[in-house]
């Protein structure tokens, strides 16, 4: 059984959205996606995946949520073997599906009801000629047919609508359809500018634009739970409080800003890519080399992306819904501006009108923060001490101690007024005459000895011991940094150890990590970086994220895998 995470701070719930594929047969023109023949990931990588993202929610102590999308998920012949992967976890994972419904037939509708998908999810931009106009010839009329065929079969529906200033006018004909179909949830959001969509950036709506389109989705929203209605809209996207003159999501002060964005949810590509979020297009890792856990916890754009002090900026730090709002949506500011801690362009509280993108990301420098971290109510910060203990620290070269102070330590060749030396011995390759000649002649307040052995051998175990001795003989302040090798002295490791003033595990070890330029730096059997150490800043939070690398060494070996070259594919 895996250990919970007692100490990192965690997420309540988590999502995985897994772009299977980039392959897609539309070109639409909104589309973030600007290549359709990105290589991809062999089925076996890909069910290694879902294993990978098990593990994560074991350690998180939660259930997730997979969202299989492309490019167009069923161009991917194997689709079906990484769902039935999934589904055989269904006790720990719920999947759904975003797709542009040109594939889907009763049979696989079927075969989707089998598997328990929870959602599937198709896009609509309009009427037939707006759709077709902004997702190709021929793409209404499969929508609405995919859309009739999966209501049929009982698997909840749902219908995304990408809001520009050509389809804006749309939405509610489409709320239309959505109601003849049966189809149980529509949603409304607005345009990214990045990808295709960089090229009709002209078409966002301009602030009090989407004030006016949420104001009324909101109206009609009430009206159709007031009637019953089988089919309603969703109002759960950023920005949309704020159209509510009754506030209604008070009771859930958080499901209002992106709260998926470094917190709860990452993105898979095809290729093993990982981003924030697919609309958040900062490469964060890749999975044909790292785990989720290693980006989750060592990426600092992970961790610069939950902290709430750096979305602080000019407009969004004196505002009272912040808290509420968090700035809006971090992919719009960040494809329009250039950076995600800009306030949202389209926020109407902010401006009357979009501001040129150079303001708007002048206005951001100010947010990111060297403040101590404050994250959203929906991470769960673990109470983890602020000690780290005894380290080293690393500062253009030179080697400090710090206990609460920092104190420049010399290696033992050197002379250092301060009398902290390092001695590093590796037992392979060592004169001991020499050592102890070198410690002879110096003034030692205090030393610190790393003993390096690859070898468990008698030989090496008895040189150890007789240098220690003859330290504690002519009672030198010694410590030894790392733990002695437990097969030198099997029951009585302990018992030695405290009379050595040797650390019992890594965790107590001063080797544990060192800080170089503020970063977290393990480089003792494992060799791995984690986030600056104002994220991470307690021995228990380093040790947690050191263990999983420890005990688990396939994570540090590069993957036998690789990527497959694909066509791209057409209508």
């Amino acid at each position: 059984m895996t250990k919970i995470l007692n100490y990192l701070p965690k997420p309540h719930s988590s999502f995985l959205q897994w772009h299977i594929t980039e392959r897609c047969n539309l070109r639409c023109k909104h589309c973030y996606q600007t290549s359709y023949e990105t290589p991809e990931m062999p089925l076996p990588k890909m069910l290694s995946i879902v294993d990978e993202y098990i593990e994560l929610l074991d350690l998180w102590g939660i259930e997730g949520r997979m969202q299989v999308t492309g490019g167009e998920p069923f161009v991917r012949k194997d689709i079906f073997d990484v769902l039935e992967k999934i589904h055989e976890n269904r006790n720990k994972l719920m999947f759904t599906i975003m797709s542009n419904g040109f594939y889907v037939t009763r049979d696989i509708a079927k075969k989707l009801k089998d598997l328990n998908i929870n959602n599937f999810q198709i896009s609509i931009e309009g009427e037939a000629h707006t759709n077709d106009y902004i997702r190709g010839k021929g793409a209404f009329k499969k929508i609405t047919e995919a859309a009739k065929i999966l209501v049929e079969e009982g698997i909840h529906t749902s219908l995304s609508f990408t809001v520009t200033s050509i389809n804006s006018k749309e939405y509610f004909k489409v709320l239309e359809i959505a109601k003849s179909l049966g189809v149980q949830t529509l949603w409304s959001d607005r345009l990214v500018p990045w990808g295709s969509g960089k090229q009709i950036q002209e078409q966002m709506l301009q602030p009090l634009d989407v004030k006016e389109h949420y104001e009324k989705i909101t109206r009609i929203s009430k009206d159709l739970e007031r009637n019953g209605s089988k089919t309603r809209l969703s109002r759960n996207r950023t920005l949309y409080f704020m159209a509510d003159p009754k506030k209604e999501h008070d009771r859930l002060p958080w499901a209002n800003h992106c709260d998926g964005v470094g917190t709860r949810g990452m993105t898979v590509l095809c290729d093993g890519t990982v981003y924030p979020c697919r609309r958040l297009p900062i490469k964060v890792g890749n999975l044909m080399e790292q785990s989720l856990f290693e980006i989750w916890y060592g990426n600092e754009w992970m961790w610069k992306l939950r902290d709430k002090n750096n979305y602080k900026n000019e407009k969004c730090g004196n505002c009272e819904l912040f808290e509420r709002c968090g700035g809006g949506a971090p992919c719009i500011a960040y494809g329009y501006s250039g950076t995600p801690f800009a306030t949202d362009p389209q926020c109407w509280k902010a401006f009357d009108k979009i501001l040129p993108a150079e303001e708007l990301a002048r206005a951001a420098q100010i947010a990111e923060s060297d403040k101590e971290p404050e994250y959203w109510e929906h991470v769960i910060v673990q109470d983890t001490g602020k000690d780290l203990g005894e380290h080293f620290e690393l500062d253009n070269g030179r080697i400090y101690y710090c206990n609460g102070i920092k104190t420049e330590v010399s290696k033992i060749k050197e002379e250092n007024p301060s009398g902290l030396y390092l001695l590093n011995i590796d037992l392979n390759n060592f004169n001991i005459d020499e050592i102890l000649n070198k410690i002879e002649n110096k003034k030692i307040k205090k030393l610190f000895v790393s003993i390096r052995n690859n070898q468990n051998s008698t030989q090496n175990k008895n040189e150890a011991l007789f240098l220690l001795g003859h330290l504690k003989n002519k009672n030198v302040n010694f410590k030894l940094t790392r733990p002695l090798p437990r097969g030198w002295f099997g029951f009585d490791y302990f018992r030695v150890s405290r009379a050595l003033n040797a650390p019992q595990s890594w965790k107590d070890s001063m080797e544990l990590f060192y800080i170089e330029n503020e970063q977290i730096k393990i480089r003792n059997i494992i060799n791995i970086d984690g986030p600056k150490l104002k994220y991470m800043p307690s021995r228990n939070q380093i040790y947690e994220y050191f263990s999983y690398f420890y005990n688990r060494p396939r994570r540090m070996q590069k993957p036998k895998e690789e990527l497959i070259k694909v066509k791209a594919v057409w209508g």
